[in-house]
């Protein structure tokens, strides 16, 4: 949840520099939302609280370490990752043992999903094991919704009204009065 938090805030923090007028657009968004995300997870890394976490790659292939667990972040749904977010590095490649089921965790490789809506917005942020090009598992990471960054517009309830019973007739009717 600690990570999941991180990456809402810097995609929040971008979304709050975003300016169509001045040139930006969903490609400047997704660098700055990702450039954010790495600025707060580095800010984090090793402080209070965030002791278990450390930064293994500070440069574009960003990679950090939860423990012993190394992972990635990237914006997507969490069931359809793209090719980038597939490839794996050797630092993966020797992955520490985890008990996942089945699955021996020395194939799996873990990435953050962030899901966004039309406007950007984070909707999702799911922890995933990939095992070759599909999850082998997704865990959708509860986040608080009473922090989002564009207050949802809402309208109060209308008061409903009493409406007549319906007139209903078979069409053979309206042929014998000639009506309809």
């Amino acid at each position: 949840m600690a990570i999941a938090t991180l990456l809402r805030d810097a995609r929040h923090d971008a979304l709050d520099r975003y300016d169509p007028d001045k040139g930006c657009n969903g490609w400047t968004l997704g660098c700055e939302a990702f450039a954010f995300g790495c600025a707060k997870l580095k800010a984090a890394a090793g402080g209070a609280g965030f002791e278990w976490l450390d930064i293994l790659d500070p440069t574009m292939r960003f990679m950090f370490t939860v423990g012993d667990v190394i992972a990635r972040f990237y914006h997507g749904a969490a069931d359809e990752p793209n090719s980038r977010t597939l490839k794996v590095s050797y630092s993966e490649l020797r992955q520490g043992i985890l008990d996942f089921g089945d699955t021996p965790a020395g194939e799996l490789v873990f990435r953050f999903a962030v899901e966004t809506d039309g406007l950007g917005e984070v909707t999702v942020i799911s922890f995933t094991g990939l095992l070759g090009n599909a999850p082998e598992f997704v865990y959708e990471i509860p986040l608080d919704p009473a922090t989002p960054a564009l207050a949802p517009f809402t309208l109060p309830k209308a008061e409903g009204v009493e409406l007549p019973k319906p007139v209903v007739r078979k069409p053979s009717d309206d042929k014998k009065t000639g009506e309809g």
